[in-house]
């Protein structure tokens, strides 16, 4: 039998609070498929920089790839995937466009 989940129950997991902004860029950039020189660019920091907390964000949330990285990440509510209308209209779930939020900011 199940039972209702009580307030106790259910907690959102410190991983979540404990993410840096950086690292969130870094999910954001392995997200929309860039390599970590292009983060780098994109976040004008060292290429090593961004290695570094990619290595420390796998392990923060318990994963060993990027597609789990963003999985997870969805799931924690990290980033937000949003199809694009082209991709809504057929129908393919590849050409997504991840964003920070809905806002376009990181919350």
């Amino acid at each position: 039998a199940m039972r209702a989940l009580t307030a106790p129950d259910v907690v959102v997991p410190p991983v979540v609070t404990e993410v840096t902004p950086m690292r969130r860029e870094v999910l954001y950039g392995i997200a929309i498929g860039e390599t970590a020189k292009q983060s780098a660019r994109r976040l004008c920091v060292a290429e090593g920089t961004v290695k570094t907390h990619r290595r420390l964000l796998f392990k923060q949330l318990g994963v060993v790839s990027s597609g789990e990285a963003v999985a997870v990440g969805i799931g924690l509510g990290l980033i937000i995937a949003r199809r694009t209308p082209s991709a809504a209209e057929s129908g393919d779930r590849l050409r997504a466009v991840i964003a920070p939020s809905e806002a376009g900011v990181w919350p």
